[in-house]
């Protein structure tokens, strides 16, 4: 829907939290952030490997967090914020990965890594078999950073406006 759409050209986080609110408002599973992952003054080379360590103690009390089962986590980088990803389960053994925010000045530091890191760890320990997203036709960097995360396109491209392709990862 349209706060989808204003989810994907987000460019500040307010703006981002600005549309999912209006998602919320439309009757996505849009849940308060009961988590925030901070990684400060952590080397660049140790990014991913302590984002994954912070997530997986999150993982422990994400059944008591959110009555839905969804997933939201924002990152904090040198003390701004510097990412969020929401993710929820589907199809009863499946998990979507519903909104990826990375901001312009964490970009290229393994933000967008930690996040979708995050993202599948969680469906792991939910025994999912797989983590699904759409990416909005056109836009390539996106779409590349899909498949670098081992994503690839399933099915035809969704012509409802904006046109969107569906990935999967199988875990």
């Amino acid at each position: 829907g349209v706060g989808s759409l204003l989810c994907g050209v987000s460019q500040t986080l307010p703006q981002l939290v600005a549309a999912r609110v209006l998602q919320g408002v439309g009757g996505a599973a849009l849940m308060p952030v009961g988590r925030y992952v901070l990684a400060r003054s952590i080397d660049r080379r140790e990014f991913v490997g302590a984002m994954s360590t912070v997530a997986t103690f999150g993982l422990l009390g994400s059944v008591l967090e959110y009555a839905d089962g969804a997933f939201n986590t924002i990152l904090e980088l040198e003390g701004a914020p510097a990412g969020m990803v929401s993710a929820e389960p589907i199809d009863g053994d499946g998990v979507e990965l519903l909104s990826l925010w990375v901001a312009p000045q964490a970009r290229g530091r393994g933000v967008g890594d930690a996040l979708v890191r995050a993202v599948i760890d969680w469906a792991a320990a939910r025994e999912a078999s797989h983590v699904e997203l759409e990416a909005i036709v056109g836009n390539d960097p996106a779409r590349e950073f899909y498949r670098r995360s081992g994503f690839v396109a399933v099915g035809e491209v969704l012509q409802e406006p904006p046109p969107r392709q569906r990935y999967r990862r199988l875990l």
